[in-house]
């Protein structure tokens, strides 16, 4: 529709005038999920996605108290910037809704990274000034509520970057609802982002696979042949049943599926068995089998100042 709507029948006429997908995905992964360009044709692709970086580039935080700036602009109802809306964006989650009151959906939102291409730049240019001062902040920020989102927001990146390194790598971790421990010890033989979780199906074994944008909802990585990965920086993280589901069907492991929480070190002794919740946000009636029978949850410690010490 906005293609028709922008381009009339033109596009019939001029096939040169149609952007390829590969290019709409690159620039998914740039932009992000809200609609941002408008290209004039397949050429001015290149060029305008390169201005697009040095916008982006130019506005990055470069210290957390620029983040915190930028987060303050964001929730703002009176100042709003250009600037805060390139690097972050608020998302509004899925309805919760309760037949007693009607009003009740949309009513909870998550700040995130405006892009999985602002995520990974500012972590790099925030790391450069002070890596210590990035795993500081993540561990300070876990006793001020008000900054929880921030947390999350610096923390995932960082943990992707960690999982994501080449080698084995070794991590602490519990099996929830046991009293079992291990160090868990990942191979990873590289990395690769998808835009849609059925692209996780043809991976090869140890290929560490995270998404474009946060659309998944119930895992935040995977790993063939059994593991999903969810980053969390709170002991409350219920899991969506239906998307965890999806995200099963794409590992080929026939036996015990590995739904790892991803935590930092504060949470890491005290995070607990977490619930599993249906399209409405409550704890799901009737889990389907293959859930009940075929996920253990794991939660698994990443220490980032293990890593910039």
């Amino acid at each position: 529709d906005c293609r028709q709507r922008i381009y009339g029948n033109q596009q019939l006429l001029q096939p040169a005038l149609l952007i390829q997908p590969e290019h709409l995905k690159a620039m998914a992964e740039l932009c992000g999920p809200i609609p941002r360009l408008v290209f004039k044709s397949s050429s001015s692709t290149y060029d305008q996605q390169q201005a697009f970086i040095r916008d982006i580039d130019g506005k990055l935080p470069s210290k957390t108290e620029d983040l915190m700036a930028l987060a303050r602009e964001v929730h703002s109802s009176t100042k709003e910037t250009r600037t805060s809306h390139y690097i972050l964006h608020t998302s509004v989650h899925d309805p919760f809704f309760d037949e007693t009151n009607p009003g009740s959906g949309y009513i909870i939102s998550t700040m995130l990274w405006a892009s999985a291409y602002v995520a990974n730049a500012a972590i790099v240019r925030l790391n450069q000034e002070a890596k210590k001062e990035v795993a500081h902040k993540i561990s300070l920020w876990a006793n001020i509520p008000t900054l929880a989102a921030l947390r999350g927001m610096l923390f995932e990146p960082s943990g992707h970057n960690r999982l994501k390194t080449i080698g084995v790598n070794s991590f602490r971790a519990r099996r929830l609802g046991t009293s079992q421990t291990c160090d868990l010890r990942l191979q990873v033989d590289g990395s690769q982002v998808f835009s849609r979780i059925s692209e996780v199906a043809a991976y090869p074994d140890n290929l560490y696979a995270f998404p474009q944008s946060r659309t998944e909802g119930a895992v935040d990585s995977l790993m063939q042949p059994n593991m999903m990965f969810q980053f969390t920086v709170s002991l409350h993280h219920p899991v969506k049943a239906n998307p965890l589901t999806k995200a099963m069907a794409q590992l080929r492991s026939v036996d015990s599926l590995f739904l790892i929480f991803v935590a930092p070190p504060d949470i890491f002794e005290s995070f607990q068995l977490q619930p599993y919740h249906n399209e409405n946000n409550r704890v799901h009636p009737n889990l389907p089998a293959e859930i009940q029978s075929g996920v253990q949850q794991w939660v698994m410690k990443v220490d980032l100042f293990a890593v910039v010490k």
